[in-house]
């Protein structure tokens, strides 16, 4: 029909037809007809992972308080191990292997012993040798003060008191009192009160410190830690008592010294006891107290944990609580990133739902659990979660049916561009993918919103776009349809025409013939 120089340049034109399509399919690529962008989807940020701590460290974390410090240490008792919780510098709780609290006191009081057995002594020669040392200073001291105030007191050496120009024995105007009796403004009464309770209780203190040292000496290689913390605590709670009873003879004595004009009085004032070996000796007990007591350590272990049990479970609780919605909102990150670019669209449900859940854990967090603020916390996590988990499963089904509802935009739109808006298949194909993208926009309205939504609604979009595309791919135009028909019937024209013609010669030649 064609001659062979034409057929080039109708296939040539064919083709430029066929490539003046192509940047409409590219430029239609980028929406769905729905308005929303179908861009490469976002990936999700991989997040830092945060450093994993030991359920012992978490679980000591739990009864702690604003500003303290912890420090924990382990130590094995009868081949099992158990953890040392040290608050602020104090033994406070014990922990097992699987991170429980020890609580039962015969329990503790065991483990205490143990982990006692497995520290340092501090107390070490050194200190006991200085102690000694004091020791024997003060004793030296209260001996001669002892001396001079029995002296006094017994009239051994010569004492004279001065009163009204008349002189006196002190120790008879001692036992006397003189004032009362001589009708003087003043008496020994309450100065002698001093001075002997003063003695009493040095001379009680005393005993207890030389008592308490000797043990120590004899003792100090085989003692346990139990034994040398208790003498110290002993020998400086003697060396306080010492001091209390001195500053109270003080007293008595600087009245006595005062009271009366002294002629000589026996060697009383020159009664001075060495201090600073008070002071020696009283660090005893600081000392007692670095050194593991077993005992004391018990009861603080079981006095410390039982106090904190009520804040340890309330951040326990909060934590576990916390975790769940971190992990709910790893969720939604992973759910916008998959959601938002497809549709431009923010998941106002799951977002509302992350607000609400961190003001109901602030309440945990303040109150006192007393309105069930934990438990409802649980359940409403539990109705968001569930929506989530349900959604995050229909991601990929949900982008796979917006891919084939913007392929399908993109082959009508190319059947608009070929064969017009009046081409009655273009008008179906139209009508139809608008019912599709109607279908799309409202599954995706629930998605947005946490309704349910199946897989298999998606996967429905998706085959019906499919469909559509299919149909219209390889459609030709009906005016070509027509253009065969037309030819052919030009050619039967043709074909008549010619005949007719060949006809009419033919009779005329047998009409010229006759």
């Amino acid at each position: 029909m064609f001659s062979k120089d034409f057929k080039p340049v109708i296939f040539a034109a064919v083709l430029l037809f066929a490539l003046a399509g192509l940047p409409f399919a590219h430029a239609a690529n980028n929406t769905n007809g729905t308005g929303n962008s179908t861009g490469n989807v976002t990936a999700t940020p991989t997040p830092t992972p945060t450093p994993s701590i030991s359920p012992v460290e978490e679980a000591a974390a739990y009864y702690l308080e604003g500003g303290e410090k912890k420090e924990i240490k382990d130590f094995t008792h009868q081949g099992a191990s158990y953890h040392m919780l040290i608050v602020d510098g104090s033994e406070s709780v014990i922990f097992d292997a699987s991170a429980n609290p020890v609580t039962d006191e015969a329990k503790v009081k065991e483990l205490a012993q143990t982990y006692a057995d497995s520290l340092t002594n501090p107390f070490k020669q050194e200190n006991l040798d200085s102690l000694k040392s004091s020791a024997a200073d003060l004793n030296k001291s209260y001996t001669y003060c002892t001396q001079a105030y029995t002296n006094f007191t017994k009239g051994i050496r010569n004492c004279f008191l001065v009163i009204a120009g008349h002189v006196w024995l002190c120790n008879f105007v001692y036992y006397q009192d003189l004032g009362p009796i001589l009708n003087f403004n003043y008496s020994l009464g309450g100065s002698k009160k001093s001075v002997e309770s003063g003695f009493a209780a040095m001379n009680s203190s005393m005993q207890d410190i030389k008592d308490g040292v000797t043990a120590l000496d004899a003792g100090f290689q085989t003692f346990g830690l139990i034994d040398t913390s208790a003498q110290l605590e002993k020998i400086g709670r003697a060396g306080s008592n010492f001091r209390a009873g001195y500053q109270t003879f003080l007293s008595g004595h600087n009245n006595l010294l005062t009271t009366y004009e002294f002629a000589s009085d026996g060697g009383l004032n020159r009664c001075a006891i060495a201090t600073s070996a008070i002071s020696t000796i009283e660090s005893s007990g600081a000392m007692a107290a670095s050194v593991p007591n077993p005992s004391a350590m018990t009861a603080k272990i079981i006095e410390f944990t039982s106090t904190r049990s009520s804040v340890a479970a309330k951040a326990k609780r909060v934590s576990g609580l916390a975790s769940k919605l971190a992990a709910f909102e790893a969720k939604l990150v992973t759910f916008k990133a998959g959601f938002t670019p497809v549709s431009g669209l923010d998941p106002t449900y799951f977002n509302n739902a992350d607000t609400t859940l961190k003001s109901m854990l602030e309440k945990v967090k303040t109150g006192n659990d007393t309105d069930n603020s934990a438990k409802a916390f649980d359940e409403k996590m539990a109705e968001v979660d569930a929506a989530m988990n349900r959604s995050l499963a229909l991601l990929p089904a949900y982008a796979s049916s917006d891919t084939s509802i913007n392929n399908a935009t993109i082959v009508v739109g190319d059947a608009v561009r070929k064969f017009g808006t009046t081409d009655p298949r273009v008008t179906s194909a139209q009508m139809e993918l608008q019912s599709i993208k109607k279908s799309f926009e409202l599954k995706e309205a629930d998605l947005k919103a946490g309704r349910p939504v199946t897989k298999a609604d998606f996967e429905a979009i998706q085959s019906n776009s499919t469909a559509l595309s299919g149909k219209l791919t390889g459609l030709g135009r009906i005016e070509n349809e027509l253009d065969f028909v037309t030819i052919g019937g030009a050619i039967l024209l043709l074909i008549v025409l010619g005949g007719g013609i060949w006809f009419l010669r033919r009779m005329r030649q047998r009409q010229s013939g006759l």
